[in-house]
């Protein structure tokens, strides 16, 4: 039976990490959520999340389709305007500070892109981490604005 599993899934599932018990979870998810929907006397309850996640049709292995498609939008977008600011701003006495800043992003929705994919403990790690860094530097780069703002020395508040 796994012979034949192997044989009739397409090559980009098994390089998206959907394997044997993985494609059987997600079926018999969605032949659960058929059952609830057809049947009289569970039709009008709201729909069960499966592990903690509701069930996405999925496109092609992609769980999450219009999420990777947005996640890809926004590391475009950041790629891009990283580009136009170093190609533009090269004396801004922060460069250093807001290049690392677009770094982090790009590499948090590079990550987020990558976990709506696919998710698994490993994808859902790694894009909660980067999106949690991104988080914690933007308010390191907030100080860091607000003090050169009001031309505040450090040195002098402590």
């Amino acid at each position: 039976l796994l012979d034949e599993f192997a044989v009739r899934q397409p090559a980009y599932m098994s390089w998206i990490g959907w394997n044997c018990h993985r494609e059987c979870e997600h079926y018999c998810q969605w032949m659960t959520i058929s059952h609830l929907v057809s049947s009289p006397e569970t039709s009008h309850h709201r729909l069960p999340q499966f592990y903690g996640k509701w069930t996405f049709f999925r496109f092609y292995g992609l769980e999450e389709p219009a999420s990777v498609f947005f996640s890809l939008l926004n590391l475009l977008s950041n790629i891009y305007g990283w580009n136009e600011y170093r190609k533009s701003i090269t004396t801004d006495p922060h460069f250093t500070i807001w290049t690392l800043q677009a770094l982090l992003a790009i590499n948090a929705w590079f990550w987020s892109t990558i976990f709506h994919i696919r998710q698994t403990l490993f994808t859902e790690t790694f894009d909660y981490f980067c999106a949690y860094s991104v988080v914690i530097y933007s308010l390191f780069a907030l100080t860091v604005r607000f003090f050169d703002y009001f031309n505040i020395n450090a040195n002098k508040i402590v």
